[in-house]
């Protein structure tokens, strides 16, 4: 089917009106994405991806507009054709297309179905796309299917037209070979991996990780080398280049403090930069007409700009700029009302309603708390307690609501035995505070929640989609800090939309796919694509961190160690030490624990209140069988009691302290050396430490004498020890030596009765 494409999919519009934006400062809206320069002028789109524009003499004309239509769009050898999707708003369906820029028509290649994915052509036109798991080349007079056994919405076509490359449901790519029909995985399974790019001679891949991290496959070798951090990666004509760029992001701020160009020599495996602007963010380059010249945008400037490679700006290596294409207010971007979470579409985590708490609108709306937009890690984290309740309603009345979790946020509160309070750092109180006070919530968060009884937390540096939906299919949410969505924006993913890899979130901060992000109170099951889906919603990748957060509120507690063990025999100076696979209520435990014969003694606690140990005042009585019982009435910090009761035994060996034998000189012993070596002889090994302040000696003026000669051997078992006095003993006078109760042997018994 061929059309105009000036009538668009969705809804006509007739130049570009402009709008301000209020939140402006924070996150700009309405600027150019993905400049392409072509005969017919420069193709490019705006940060939602929703239109096709063409910029020819100074004029701006959309071209298409609908969800996700100006995404991952692919051009022909002359550039005189774009491969693109479209998509209708009202009820998702797809339609794989190609957008002729001299007619500006379009063709559809396919009937409207639920799944299609994005057009890429070969050199020699050959067009290649997928319809649901099957892939379509398009060769003049030719149509060739074959069966890829999964759903890749991104499969570019090799400039020679003989392979594919495509993305499977763990984010791994694959190479298909269209003439053997060979499957050659290309990435490893230890991290996700996103946006694969051929290049010219069709002998290499670049990609991503689901991070900002840049890898090159050579398909003549199959080795693969790092290239560095960077972004939206292009190749030049020649293929010897590569010219990316770099963002640098204050997490502490959720700021973009700077965005450069680099360029990358494929041979000499060399990076070096371009540009190095004050205040002007460099984005989405890609070569020009030659690879002597490069287009770029500048984010929140509205530019279009050119780099000319050839021409050095200065001695430090930069290069200069041509003068840019400019708007002076921000683009008015077309918002399409997407479906909604539905059950039959929609997998939520443990089918459970998840609570949503926006970080501005639910914390304080006083002069004194100014951090509601920069406090979403306490705000995600929150959300997760509050769905277990773990947090209990705490009411605010705040932007004429009421606000039942926005303290726990913002002040000093207790929960499991710490206080969230008195920190240093942006905030002093509440999670908000903590998760900043010597750190980041990339660095705090896994303590954080782990504090409040989820023990099962751990944070991932390398974030697949199989990592986030094996979490949800298990019922838990996922922790996730996007640089896709701001410069450093920390949600909740609680569930999967569709087949697409949609992933529906908890969005702090609002719902970016609904505009005016951040000033809106949404955000509660926000549906965002990953990676390199594109259902024409925001992205929430590049996923820079993200924490498992596995939590069932009404498990039952275990013991998972106790020492001693049942039946074991032990040092009378042992402890009692019992670990548990949840933090335990103090009060209840000790209450539920007796030891038999009855001794006294002090609790300590670790391990977040996992861990708690008995220690005697004194020591356990020697030869005696002891029983440690604990009965179902302990409990977790929930409340949720031990299933059964607990009793082990153990019997202490025949020792319980430290015993002289023999020793040199013995007490009130006469006509002694002047160089005399004190020698003595215990009933078990001892250690040099041991006699730090536990041995004194004192002249007959009661001042301390040094010690020196110091010997510790272990003989058949026994411990020995000798010393002399550092200075020469004078005739005829009293000395004193000391051997305090605290020395002990290597057991931990001590002497208990000074010598």
């Amino acid at each position: 089917m061929v059309r105009k494409a000036v009538l668009c999919l969705l809804l006509l519009i007739i130049g570009i009106p402009v709008v301000s934006q209020t939140n402006e400062s924070l996150f700009p809206e309405g600027y150019f994405s993905d400049p392409v320069v072509t005969p017919f002028g420069i193709v490019t789109t705006n940060e939602r991806h929703s239109s096709i524009y063409l910029i020819t003499n100074g004029d701006i004309e959309e071209l298409v507009s609908a969800p996700g239509a100006g995404r991952f769009l692919h051009f022909n050898k002359d550039k005189s054709k774009v491969g693109f999707k479209l998509i209708n708003h009202a009820d998702e369906m797809q339609i794989p297309a190609i957008l002729d820029l001299n007619s500006k028509e379009i063709n559809e290649l396919n009937k409207p179905v639920k799944r299609a994915g994005q057009v890429s052509f070969a050199g020699d036109g050959s067009v290649a796309y997928v319809i649901d798991t099957q892939l379509i080349v398009r060769t003049e007079g030719r149509i060739e299917t074959h069966n890829l056994g999964v759903y890749s919405n991104l499969t570019p076509i090799s400039p020679d037209g003989r392979s594919v490359v495509y993305k499977d449901n763990s984010d791994q790519l694959w190479i298909f070979n269209l003439d053997t029909q060979q499957k050659i995985q290309i990435t490893d399974p230890e991290k996700g991996y996103r946006g694969a790019r051929w290049s010219p001679k069709s002998d290499k891949l670049v990609y991503s990780t689901i991070g900002t991290d840049l890898y090159l496959f050579d398909l003549r070798n199959r080795q693969t080398q790092y290239i560095g951090e960077g972004e939206n990666p292009s190749w030049s004509a020649s293929g010897d280049k590569l010219v990316f760029h770099r963002r640098e992001i204050d997490f502490l701020n959720i700021e973009l403090l700077s965005s450069n160009l680099f360029i990358y020599e494929i041979d000499s495996r060399t990076t070096k930069q371009l540009t190095e602007t004050e205040n002007v963010f460099e984005m989405d380059a890609r070569f020009s007409v030659s690879d002597d010249e490069i287009i770029y945008h500048t984010f929140e400037e509205r530019e279009i700009k050119f780099l000319h490679l050839n021409d050095r700006e200065n001695d430090a290596g930069l290069f200069k700029e041509a003068p840019p294409f400019k708007i002076d207010r921000p683009l008015e971007i077309p918002e399409f009302l997407m479906g909604t979470t539905s059950a039959q579409d929609t997998v939520i985590a443990g089918d459970i309603d998840w609570v949503h708490i926006h970080q501005v609108y639910d914390t304080r709306d006083d002069h004194k708390w100014d951090q509601g937009r920069v406090c979403c890690g306490a705000a995600t984290v929150a959300q997760v307690f509050a769905t277990y309740g773990i947090f209990t309603p705490w009411p605010l009345e705040t932007y004429g609501r009421t606000s039942d979790f926005g303290l726990y946020i913002s002040d000093s509160y207790t929960f499991n035995y710490v206080t969230y309070d008195g920190f240093a750092g942006r905030w002093p109180a509440g999670g908000h505070g903590f998760l900043w006070h010597g750190g980041s919530p990339r660095s705090r968060s896994v303590q954080y929640i782990t504090n409040h009884g989820i023990s099962e937390t751990q944070r991932d540096l390398d974030v697949s989609w199989n990592t986030v939906t094996t979490e949800i299919d298990l019922g838990h949410s996922y922790v996730l800090c996007s640089t896709g969505l701001t410069a450093g924006h920390i949600v909740l993913a609680i569930g999967t939309y569709g087949d697409q890899n949609t992933v529906v979130v908890n969005d702090p901060y609002g719902d970016k796919n609904a505009g005016s992000y951040g000033w809106v109170y949404n955000g509660r099951y926000a549906l965002y694509d990953w990676a390199d889906a594109n259902t024409g919603r925001k992205k929430v990748t590049p996923i820079a961190w993200g924490v498992r957060v596995r939590f069932d509120p009404e498990e039952e507690p275990s013991v998972l160690s106790f020492t001693p063990a049942n039946d074991d025999t032990v040092h009378a100076t042992t402890s009692v030490k019992i670990t548990f696979s949840q933090p335990m209520k103090r009060e209840a435990l000790i209450d539920a624990l007796s030891i038999t014969p009855d001794v006294d003694g002090k609790f300590t606690w670790s391990n977040y209140n996992r861990t708690v140990t008995f220690t005697p005042d004194e020591t356990f009585a020697p030869s005696t069988m002891y029983s440690v019982r604990i009965d179902t009435s302990a409990m977790n910090i929930f409340g949720v009691q031990l299933p059964e009761t607990l009793e082990i035994g153990f019997t202490t060996k025949d020792r319980d302290r430290l015993v002289v034998e023999k020793m040199y000189p013995i007490n009130n012993q006469t006509d002694i050396s002047t160089t005399v070596q004190f020698r003595f002889l215990f009933d078990a090994a001892i250690t040099r430490g041991a006699l730090m302040g536990n041995v004194v000696l004192f002249d007959y003026r009661e001042e301390r004498i040094s010690l020196t000669n110091i010997k510790v051997e272990e003989i058949d078992g026994r411990g020995y020890l000798a010393f002399e006095p550092a200075s020469k003993l004078e005739y005829n006078q009293r000395y004193l030596l000391f051997l305090y109760g605290g020395l002990s042997d290597v057991d931990g018994y001590p002497m208990r009765d000074t010598l």
